[in-house]
């Protein structure tokens, strides 16, 4: 079944859903926009000098497995040709390594302690500005009942029963992959209207379990027979603990790049046709990961850890008045994702972000500050960054569990008291970001997961439950 949500404009709410027996009712986009403007309270749309906005979020991509990051890999062709054709963010965090969390906050500006109530989502702000919004994910925790929606005219989250035959069968199991959204996403475009617009899209391609097609994983195995068969294995829950071999470590390793070819190529040949349609001319087109993930190191896979490779990510900004090649190196937090996103729109920002607009660091004009606070949460424990130092605290009292550098190391001419100011002063800072945002101190605000049924078998494939 292929499921629509549609969000409340003025005092009008329209509703797409399938029927019991999987046949779609289908409304034009135009009748459809029509429709909605006709509802009370309806804005007006602005004019066409707004840019559309295009948000692609790579679930579970690594920033140093990109070659546009240094990775010497062929894995990413597109994704490093976008980068050159506007910025690269080299030092990204995401607000935590956990997909529901990471996306609620990015798509709010917000750390991922904020309530699930608290702020106001990108897709709310672009909606009030009159843009046009849909979103197109891929199941698991972006569903609908997770929070994700407000502010889209359209959400689909289950695309599954679309897939193609043939189709992997991790794209049978969870929303249907890029195979089966992006031919959707075009299909919207073409009835988007005069309007902007606003399309988040979504995926799990490169998410465990690493099963990409044998046409992007050849190139990375090199044909090679199976040392492991991954069918099934996800990450933490699976992999980790497990003794593997050199030869098996590489292999996951190599599907994981498989992965992100698949990703790559189905995005470029998306991107190429809306570019041949001159429907790029006038759009902002930003890529990003909600988190990375751990391949082997220290024994660890999968996510939801506060470890490096899970916590940094790539950030690609491209499209009219962004400069062409440009790397921005200092301290990026993806919570700057909204209020930049916006300024590029043309958009005030009414309501408060814990983010700023990068687009004055990206055209030069500014530089962003070295000892800039970030923080990364998981539904457990909360990290600290500032320049090479890291504060872990627990998530429910707010006690210290680590604190020393990034990288491990200590370098002997910082003694005790200078640690011990350091430590303060990363307790100040969060304190402080509690208290001008009026967060919650300690405990995330978990939502509910489905004890049983679909969802939860969902879940489980992506490894989030037991």
């Amino acid at each position: 079944m292929v499921r629509y949500h549609e969000a409340r404009k003025g005092a009008c709410v329209i509703t797409r859903r399938s029927d019991r027996r999987g046949t779609c009712l289908t409304i034009s986009g135009v009748v459809f926009l029509l429709t909605m403007a006709a509802c009370a309270g309806a804005p007006e749309p602005p004019p066409r000098s707004h840019p559309n906005i295009l948000l692609v979020s790579l679930d579970t991509l690594r920033a140093d497995h990109l070659g546009a990051y240094g990775y010497p890999r062929p894995t990413s062709p597109y994704l490093d040709s976008l980068a050159a054709s506007g910025v690269r963010f080299a030092d990204v965090m995401t607000p935590s390594t956990t997909t529901r969390l990471a996306h609620r906050a990015i798509l709010k500006g917000l750390p991922a302690a904020a309530g699930r109530e608290q702020g106001v989502p990108l897709a709310v702000r672009l909606s009030a500005a009159g843009y046009t919004t849909a979103a197109f994910v891929d199941g698991g925790f972006m569903r609908a009942r997770f929070g994700h929606a407000k502010g889209f005219d359209l959400y689909v989250d289950d695309l599954a029963e679309a897939a193609p035959a043939g189709a992997r069968p991790v794209a049978d199991r969870l929303g249907g992959g890029f195979e089966v959204i992006l031919p959707r996403a075009r299909q919207w475009l073409d009835g988007a209207g005069d309007a902007p617009w606003f399309l988040f899209l979504h995926t799990y391609d490169i998410h465990c379990p690493y099963q990409p097609p044998g046409e992007d994983a050849r190139p990375f195995t090199g044909g090679r027979d199976e040392p492991l068969d991954v069918a099934g294995l996800c990450g933490k829950e699976d992999l980790t603990g497990m003794d593997l071999t050199g030869d098996q470590l590489a292999w996951v390793r190599d599907l994981y790049d498989g992965g992100i070819h698949h990703t790559d190529r189905l995005l470029g040949e998306f991107m190429g046709e809306l570019a041949a349609r001159g429907m790029l001319e006038n759009t902002i087109v930003a890529v990003i990961a909600d988190h990375g993930e751990s391949l082997g190191e220290d024994g660890l896979f999968g996510h939801n850890l506060l470890r490096r490779e899970q916590m940094f990510v790539p950030w690609i900004l491209a499209g009219p008045g962004v400069p062409v090649g440009r790397v921005v190196d200092g301290p990026v937090h993806l919570e700057d994702l909204v209020p930049t996103l916006m300024d590029y729109a043309g958009v005030p920002v009414q309501e408060e972000t814990a983010g700023q607009s990068l687009r004055a660091v990206v055209a030069g004009k500014e530089t962003l500050a070295e000892d800039r606070l970030r923080v990364c949460e998981t539904r457990a424990a909360r990290a600290l960054v500032r320049g090479p130092w890291k504060l872990i605290m627990a998530g429910d009292d707010g006690r210290v569990l680590h604190f020393g550098r990034f990288d491990g190391t200590l370098a002997p001419e910082v003694d005790e008291q200078e640690k011990e100011s350091i430590r303060a002063d990363l307790l100040d800072g969060w304190q402080a970001l509690v208290e001008r945002l009026d967060l919650p101190a300690t405990g995330l605000d978990e939502a509910d997961i489905p004890g049983a049924g679909a969802v939860r078998r969902e879940l489980r494939t992506l490894g989030y439950v037991d």
